[in-house]
């Protein structure tokens, strides 16, 4: 009898272990800005896109944690510090950032770089080499970086042993798909940035009096409120804020010039996709 009496209760266990719900991924999103050597034009139209997106991730997507630094705390130690943490305590991590960058050869060989809120100096910026020992658990899956140079290269190992190209740094691969928006390379990872230039957050788009803050708010509102792949969330910033069918008719795919000032004149510039874009945010 006693026998009798337990088969049902290991039954009715066994039946809640199945049911029972797996436990969520932990997340994380970092959105970083900085204010140094830019017009306070840049300033207010870049601080908005960033509070934008950090809004939408709080309404819209269920990220353990998130955080935003727009100006004074976007400093190398902050960012290194918060992508060693994101890293080491949650599953899945995303970033964004806008602000100036740069491309120099350095001891022999190309580094990548951008600017923290501190200087333009470049012990004091954000470099590639260092991102990559602070991102090792293979888990940072979307990156936007919104600066000049960042899509140069996927990545590669330089000759003094370091890790270069922002790509490679953010993600730990260095061979991700190079035309993104088009493939889906079989990976999680997505990576947006910029070959040579990358136009001011508070640049028209020529359309209407739309800017290219307003491009960003819409692909990340694409991403959250919609859940729109990357591939589909730029398709829909791009109808919206250049008046065209899909992003591969935009200036950001097929190329713009930008007058960089009086040192460097007009300099070209295009937006890469690398990786896969088929993929929702993590």
């Amino acid at each position: 009898m006693k026998v009798k009496l337990l088969i049902p209760t290991l039954i009715a266990v066994l039946l809640a272990i199945l049911i029972m719900p797996a436990a969520s991924a932990s997340k994380s999103s970092m959105i970083w800005g900085s204010d140094y050597d830019q017009p306070n034009a840049e300033i207010s139209v870049a601080n908005n896109v960033c509070t934008y997106i950090m809004t939408q991730m709080t309404t819209y997507m269920s990220y353990t944690w998130n955080y935003k630094s727009y100006g004074g705390t976007t400093t190398k130690s902050n960012v290194e510090s918060l992508t060693s943490s994101c890293n080491n305590n949650y599953d899945a991590s995303i970033v964004f950032y806008t602000g100036h960058g740069f491309e120099q050869y350095i001891n022999g060989a190309n580094r990548y770089h951008v600017y923290s809120t501190t200087s333009g100096a470049w012990n004091d910026d954000i470099q590639d080499s260092s991102i990559f020992t602070k991102t090792t658990a293979g888990t940072h899956y979307f990156e936007v970086i919104w600066a000049c140079f960042q899509g140069n290269t996927r990545g590669y190992t330089n000759p003094s042993g370091n890790a270069a190209g922002m790509p490679y740094a953010w993600t730990q691969r260095n061979n991700l798909n190079s035309n993104g928006y088009y493939n889906n390379d079989g990976t999680a990872y997505c990576w947006i940035g910029f070959e040579n230039v990358s136009p001011p957050l508070s640049d028209n788009t020529r359309y209407n009096s739309y800017t290219y803050g307003d491009f960003v708010k819409c692909f990340y509102y694409g991403l959250t409120a919609l859940h729109k792949t990357v591939h589909d969330a730029l398709d829909y910033a791009s109808q919206l804020t250049f008046g065209v069918s899909a992003y591969d008719s935009t200036a950001l795919h097929i190329g713009f010039w930008w007058h960089s000032g009086p040192t460097y004149g007009r300099q070209p510039g295009w937006m890469k996709v690398y990786g896969n874009s088929y993929r929702t945010l993590p």
